[in-house]
């Protein structure tokens, strides 16, 4: 009843035409592609190093979902996302706050990824003022609540689908094999699992073990409990996704000479393994975009058999 509400009921109310709803999707990629590529140069300042960071990020998840399934809003849960953890604005920070759970209530489990990066980001490269982190933390929790709070009333008023979610996927999820589990989670950044990876041994090297450590501990958590959340596994570890970007920026600032060549190593690895949608019991490829243009995808992938009336 809640998840995704944002973009329906806004089209809905105002009457925007339907094509630019489906167009939505495409439009927040677009979106986080431009953000992402202003956080890189920003920290970066090299153009180089900018679009293969970028690029990198757009082989991930949130992406091929965004863009191969109709009307999947993961782009804008990605940006949501990534201005919690990168953001300076407070009116930005107050928004991705209080509208993103609209979009998909995963924003929510992402949150404590955000603060950790939000915090080492502050500490080792933006070094802003404690009094400014914490007013920007306070008012994330504050923005943050107010999904939850909707929720908890909706519930206490008699709202059962918390209760029928956990009870139709207990039984599905009981059947998922450890194989399957350990491929969902891979799935979910492929050769990028390396600069999540760089983020939690650069904070325990160089910043502090005590960083490392939280880093490290949310990162796994987060993405271990993401496999449990929902049958689409290799999306739902989208919320560890500020840790990628992380990881770009700790090991360029940090260790600049075997950042040259791993960056584009990861994203050309990236690039030539195989992708997959990978939900608990189930795996489908991403077609590369040959077997697109050559009208080889199946039927269940294409736009046009969900629109013809």
């Amino acid at each position: 009843l809640f998840r995704s509400l944002l973009f329906p009921v806004t089209w809905h109310y105002l009457h925007l035409p339907r094509w630019l709803f489906l167009a939505m999707p495409w439009v927040g990629c677009l979106l986080t592609l431009w953000y992402l590529a202003s956080l890189a140069q920003k920290r970066f300042a090299n153009w180089g190093y900018t679009w293969l960071a970028t690029t990198l990020l757009a082989t991930f998840t949130w992406f091929f979902v965004s863009t191969g399934w109709l009307t999947y809003f993961d782009s804008w849960c990605a940006l949501g996302i990534l201005v919690a953890a990168f953001g300076t604005a407070r009116w930005a920070l107050v928004a991705a706050c209080l509208l993103t759970p609209w979009v998909d209530e995963r924003f929510l489990l992402a949150l404590p990824t955000c603060l950790v990066v939000r915090s080492v980001v502050a500490a080792s490269i933006d070094r802003r003022p404690t009094r400014e982190q914490l007013i920007d933390v306070a008012t994330m929790l504050i923005a943050s609540a107010v999904y939850p709070a909707i929720r908890l009333g909706a519930w206490l008023h008699g709202d059962p689908l918390a209760a029928k979610y956990v009870a139709s996927n207990w039984a599905d999820l009981k059947t998922v094999t450890w194989p399957q589990f350990v491929f969902g989670i891979w799935s979910g950044y492929r050769a990028g699992w390396a600069m999540l990876l760089a983020a939690i041994v650069i904070c325990w090297r160089r910043l502090s073990w005590i960083w490392g450590a939280a880093l490290g501990a949310i990162v796994a958590i987060s993405a271990v409990g993401s496999l449990f959340l929902a049958a689409d596994m290799s999306r739902s570890t989208m919320i560890v996704l500020p840790a990628a970007l992380l990881g770009c920026c700790l090991w360029c600032f940090y260790a600049p000479r075997s950042f040259r060549w791993a960056l584009p190593a990861v994203l050309v690895a990236n690039l030539l393994l195989p992708g997959f949608h990978v939900m608990w019991n189930l795996r489908l490829p991403i077609y590369y975009v040959y077997a697109v243009l050559a009208d080889q995808t199946p039927p269940f992938l294409n736009a046009a058999v969900f629109t013809e009336e």
